[in-house]
């Protein structure tokens, strides 16, 4: 991480708002750490925990710095809102063809970034900090990762900017969640006959096809960290996401974010071997009794056995084993996710373009190449072509990158 090149001017660290709520921005660690008190005793998702964030903005070169609205109600800190400045490329696609990115400065609000006392009033004052520091030209955006649909955040993010600052063309997207039983006689009581009676014939055909010679390790210690790595990589660079250029990258950064991981006590790698060749991983963290899950991926040479599902129907009974509460599917869409999902959140990640050059250019053209891909994904659907072209571009991506 390296620091943004010019500060803003100094008033612009703390202002007066409306009913005496003083708004402030920690763009340095230092700062960071003298509220780590408050930070740190507010509930939130693993993406805002104060030691990820550390890691991850120190990780990531892309990161110039932070960026943490930090909402005080007399001499202490009432709530935050968990951001970071980068410079990256905005990237647009009409679907699966990505179009050159326009370099661009991004205030990037983490997911479940909204700590402390969220109420409406305290959301309305953190999102419109946000639009002073792009009105004051810190960035060129801002975005808010996966905001959820139903809350105030969501709802000030849209009717606060003006129109031509606004993000015009919202995507939902749903979020799986899944309760864990206390005891393994509950842990699927919630799914459908018909799916544990599927599950229970999968796991009898892969004990049956390969003959005991079935295992799952697991891996929580740095130590172990380069073996497992190399047993998933071994099945990621099979998967169409690699194809993609999505999923699991086996990246510097991601080593050491995993490493970080191992050091808190959170990590957790899951392996499966058939034959003793590795075909299924998942790759997450424990933290606060709930499992995020970051990477999976199996090898398609084995998909007529549902190694995914085998793997996670194992790491869900280690779960309730081991007191995990909550497994956090991550965003996106997977048949896998809904079968088992006890809780789904609607979400939609938002922007908000400065009121610049450069801001309304970025804006115009994600509404147009967003609109094209809309229209191009409804035409298909109502063929029923989009289920079709969609598997055609995962087996080509995957088998491009198998051939590589």
């Amino acid at each position: 991480m390296v620091e943004q090149p010019s500060a803003p001017p100094a008033e612009a660290n703390a202002v007066a708002s409306a009913a005496g709520t003083a708004v402030r921005i920690c763009r340095t660690i230092a700062e960071i750490e003298e509220i780590r008190p408050f930070w740190a005793a507010w509930k939130g998702h693993r993406d805002s925990d104060i030691d990820f964030y550390l890691e991850f903005i120190q990780s990531r070169p892309e990161i110039l710095r932070p960026h943490i609205v930090v909402l005080s109600n007399g001499s202490q800190p009432e709530a935050i809102l968990v951001g970071r400045l980068e410079r990256t490329k905005f990237q647009s696609r009409i679907a699966y063809f990505r179009f050159p990115g326009i370099p661009v400065n991004v205030l990037s609000f983490s997911y479940g970034g909204f700590r402390g006392n969220t109420t409406p009033e305290n959301c309305a004052r953190a999102v419109q900090s946000a639009m002073d520091s792009l009105r004051a030209g810190e960035a060129d955006l801002a975005f808010f990762h996966q905001t959820q649909m139903d809350s105030p955040m969501y709802r000030n993010i849209l009717a606060l900017p003006e129109f031509r600052s606004r993000d015009h063309l919202v995507t939902p997207s749903a979020h799986h969640f899944m309760h864990i039983a206390d005891n393994p006689e509950q842990l699927f009581a919630g799914l459908s006959s018909k799916h544990r009676k599927h599950l229970r014939s999968e796991a009898k055909k892969i004990h049956a096809d390969f003959e005991g010679r079935v295992e799952i390790r697991q891996f929580h210690e740095a130590e172990h960290l380069d073996e497992a790595l190399e047993h998933v990589e071994t099945v990621a660079k099979t998967t169409y996401q690699r194809g993609l250029g999505v999923g699991f990258a086996n990246s510097a950064e991601e080593r050491r974010l995993f490493r970080f991981f191992a050091g808190m006590g959170w990590l957790r790698i899951y392996v499966l071997y058939l034959k003793d060749a590795p075909c299924a991983f998942s790759i997450g963290s424990v933290s606060d009794k709930v499992y995020c899950c970051d990477h999976l991926g199996f090898n398609p040479q084995f998909g007529g056995y549902s190694p995914g599902n085998f793997l996670l129907t194992n790491m869900l009974e280690d779960f309730c084993r081991a007191g995990v509460t909550e497994v956090d599917f991550g965003q996106g869409e997977g048949l896998y996710k809904e079968r088992f999902s006890s809780l789904e959140l609607k979400e939609a990640s938002l922007h908000i373009f400065a009121p610049s050059a450069k801001g309304l250019l970025v804006n115009s053209v994600r509404t147009a190449t967003s609109l094209a891909d809309s229209s191009m994904k409804k035409a298909l659907k109502r063929t029923n072509l989009l289920p079709k072209i969609k598997r055609m571009w995962r087996d080509r991506a995957a088998q491009k990158k198998t051939a590589s």
